[in-house]
């Protein structure tokens, strides 16, 4: 459903809708995620391996105060080199569950794990807007099958 359609479907009621976050039930086991091999393997666990290869996804994982997973959130679905997400969105998530902090993932089809110009730009901007809401930007990972690449271990995060 487009988000136009949604405000249209608002602005033709006399009704207030009602927002609600629904959490569903997981395999993936709630373990601290304090180094990026550890984060890889769990965002691999979110995709569907029969699709990793076709398309870009994006995950958000909020953390608590002990860097483990709040959730998880499939933030987005795009093509086959790119995809693209409002960094609003992935805050207002992250508040909304009370989240301390935060790791972006997404994978790579190509099965090449590096960032392009583009990867490194939008995680210094969410990490600057991250900041000024009190929320630690802890990595951002690109993933393949195989492989990952995590931003924050290769100094490609800073304050």
């Amino acid at each position: 459903m487009k988000i136009d359609k949604v405000f249209e479907n608002l602005e033709s009621s006399d009704k207030v809708p009602r927002l609600t976050l629904k959490f569903e039930p997981s395999t993936i086991s709630r373990v601290g995620l304090k180094d990026a091999e550890k984060i890889a393997d769990f965002v691999r666990q979110t995709f569907d391996p029969g699709e990793m290869g076709l398309k870009e996804e994006m995950i958000l994982i909020p953390l608590d105060s002990l860097m483990r997973p709040i959730c998880w959130y499939r933030l987005a679905t795009g093509g086959r080199d790119t995809v693209s997400v409002d960094a609003n969105l992935i805050l207002m998530v992250c508040i909304a569950v009370g989240a301390d902090g935060l790791i972006i993932a997404h994978n790579h089809p190509d099965n090449v794990a590096i960032p392009s110009e583009e990867d490194i730009e939008s995680a210094h901007t969410l990490r600057r807007k991250a900041h000024y809401l009190g929320l630690r930007y802890v990595d951002d990972i690109i993933i393949t099958r195989e492989d990952y690449y995590s931003l924050a271990e290769n100094d490609l995060i800073w304050e």
